[in-house]
């Protein structure tokens, strides 16, 4: 006996359903890369025009500070992925370019925005717009000083192309995956649910309905027109086709795994409880000593290394829910130091805008990091070498204008000293010769000439004396002979001045000490002229102590080396013996301090000093190859540094 059973088709309205699940699936598996790639490459672009900006406005302040060449200024753009070409002006001529060449036409299509100055330079410089692809070209123009009146400019071709077509190649690629994984899995869902599903549902009537019948009767399923003996005998087959649809799912799931694992940056898939869902090869890499299996499922608290950090852009990202990017440093696995990485959070979400999942990447940028540390070091060298050499050059001003003034006084003095010289001999002879025959004729005759008669006249022999002593400062000031030099201890030339001095010491209580190194290299040069310079020191600390009731003088001597280094070693390469001479005196006026050691300038009272003394002692240090300087202690008194070269 024959009995059919009715058997259900397929349903197509479930089909579709199944269509849009599947659809899903897809999207849900490829944005997270899709948007990780866009991501990526949209930061790196806006790291560009960042290091962009910041050669410009190096470029800007170099040009500020005159030590800007125009090969410099184009070699530092010609690295810059974003340049198409930068070109040096100079009166609207190019003297310096890099990159490539256009026409002229093509570059006066181009947008022109002009860049003022080196201040927020990076806010005057179009971001790249993947969405606005006029943008994607414009040139940059930065207006810089004048070189010998001549105008200079610096003209950049910029072109955002490179970004753009890597964003769209990364598109069309998602794109082309989602359709191939679209259609795979569209057609395993008709395939099952036209044949497989059919018959499978067609056996299991026939086995449920099996115990009612005859063994002997052969059974029929209407619509197939095929003995049951034949859907039993082919029931293998059909699990060994399952069998091979599953390891075809299997290795789809590996591709996708391994492509996912192949990422260079590393991602991290969270749930909306922040609990691990999945994550890549390059995390494990990065926190190092945990798997898979110990991070799925757990909190963030697994992550040993930086979790704080992580955890903290994870509750900004959920409480803001915007984009969330930090820069963030994690000691890397093996002894490899800390590395820095870019952390950028974002989310996915449903069609009602509920969060599907978090998603967490990591990005490499320990070199970005230390090529900007490197830039920035080089700047602030940079900048403290440019205030070095400005302390120089403004020293170095000084001594210039020093050296005009006391060439401009010598030129005076050697013209004037002579004219003076000769009609004052004759004055001091003429004075000495009557006042001799004065007190010839007093002796033979006392009380014949007038006690004021000698008394004026000894006093214009004593004047016209002064007078010959200044004039004599004047000569040696402007026409000093070069002494015969030779090798000397420049302790004994100390000691020779405080001899000569040593009387008014102890007549106004003032205490002499030598102090510092003892065992001092030799000097070359002439031992009485710096004997001379310490005598006017040591005569004027008196003048300053005097009406102190005492004091000290001190002389502090040291030892200063000049090394270079050379391979692994520093190496001497100058010798100087440094003299620091204090006195207890009064501080010098800060507004007259720069003025002391000027020719003819004093703070003594009429009659009692030249204003030769100083600017005397200065010439002789300088003609020795030395420096000489002053300034006032912090305990109070002036102080005379001399800085003279040691012989090698």
């Amino acid at each position: 006996m024959k009995r059919t059973i009715s058997a259900r088709r397929f349903v197509w309205p479930s089909g579709y359903l199944k269509t849009l699940i599947f659809a899903s699936v897809c999207a849900a598996i490829l944005f997270p890369s899709m948007s990780i790639s866009f991501m990526q490459q949209k930061k790196l672009a806006e790291e560009a025009v960042d290091r962009l900006a910041l050669e410009l406005a190096t470029i800007s302040y170099q040009d500020e500070l005159h030590s800007l060449s125009p090969e410099l200024a184009v070699s530092m753009l010609q690295n810059n992925k974003l340049v198409m070409w930068a070109k040096y002006f100079r009166n609207g001529i190019v003297v310096a370019r890099s990159g490539i060449e256009v026409s002229v036409k093509f570059q006066k299509g181009l947008r022109q925005i002009d860049i003022a100055g080196h201040s927020q330079v990076a806010k005057q410089i179009l971001r790249p717009k993947v969405l606005n692809l006029s943008e994607a070209k414009y040139r940059l123009h930065l207006a810089l000083g004048k070189f010998n009146n001549e105008a200079e400019a610096l003209e950049v071709g910029i072109s955002y192309a490179p970004v753009y077509t890597l964003i769209r190649d990364l598109f069309a690629l998602f794109v082309v995956l989602f359709i191939t994984a679209f259609i795979f899995l569209l057609g395993t869902l008709i395939f099952v649910d036209t044949h497989l599903s059919y018959f499978v549902e067609k056996i299991a009537l026939v086995l449920e309905n099996r115990r009612d019948l005859d063994s002997t009767h052969p059974l029929t399923l209407p619509g197939i027109g095929l003995e049951s003996n034949f859907y039993l005998s082919n029931f293998d087959n059909l699990m060994k086709e399952l069998e091979q649809r599953e390891d075809q799912l299997i290795s789809t799931k590996d591709t996708l795994q391994a492509i996912f694992d192949g990422l260079l940056t590393g991602v991290i898939m969270l749930s909306a409880d922040k609990k691990v869902v999945l994550v890549n090869k390059y995390i494990l890499e990065i926190f190092g000593g945990i798997s898979t299996s110990d991070l799925v499922g757990q909190g963030l608290s697994v992550f040993e290394s930086g979790h704080e950090r992580l955890a903290a852009i994870v509750d900004r990202l959920l409480s803001t829910l915007s984009f969330q990017t930090e820069d963030v440093e994690i000691e890397a696995q093996g002894g490899g130091g800390r590395r820095s990485y870019a952390c950028t959070a974002h989310l996915l979400r449903d069609k009602d805008k509920g969060v599907i999942a978090i998603i967490v990447q990591y990005s490499d940028i320990t070199n970005e990091k230390k090529a900007q540390d490197t830039l920035q070091n080089f700047n602030q060298q940079l900048t403290s070498q440019l205030n070095v050499e400005r302390k120089k050059l403004e020293e170095s001003n000084k001594q210039l204008l020093q050296s005009s003034k006391l060439a401009a006084v010598g030129e005076l003095a050697g013209g004037v000293a002579h004219e003076i010289n000769n009609p004052n001999g004759v004055i001091i002879a003429g004075a000495q010769y009557v006042l001799g025959r004065l007190r010839e004729s007093e002796a033979t005759n006392p009380g014949v000439i007038p006690d004021y008669v000698e008394k004026y006249m000894t006093r214009i022999v004593k004047q016209a004396t002064r007078i010959s002593e200044i004039v004599s400062g004047l000569l040696a000031f402007s026409r000093r002979k070069s002494a015969q030099k030779g090798e000397f201890d420049i302790l004994a030339a100390i000691h020779d001045a405080v001899e000569l001095v040593r009387p008014r010491f102890i007549k106004n209580k003032i205490n002499f000490r030598l102090e510092g190194e003892s065992a001092l290299p030799a000097i070359w040069g002439n031992a009485n002229e710096l004997s001379q310079v310490f005598l006017n020191l040591a005569n004027n600390a008196v003048d300053a102590m005097e009406e102190l009731g005492g004091g000290d003088f001190v002389v502090d001597v040291l030892v200063e080396n000049d090394k270079q280094r050379m391979g692994e070693n520093e190496v001497i390469i100058k010798r100087w013996i440094v003299l620091h001479i204090h006195n207890s005196g009064p501080n010098i006026a800060p507004d007259i301090i720069d003025k002391v050691m000027e020719p003819f300038f004093t703070t003594k009272p009429i009659g009692k000093g030249t204003g030769l003394g100083l600017s005397v002692s200065h010439g002789i240090v300088a003609d020795h190859g030395g420096e000489m300087r002053v300034y006032n202690a912090s305990t109070g008194g002036p102080v005379f540094e001399i800085k003279l070269p040691a012989v090698s």
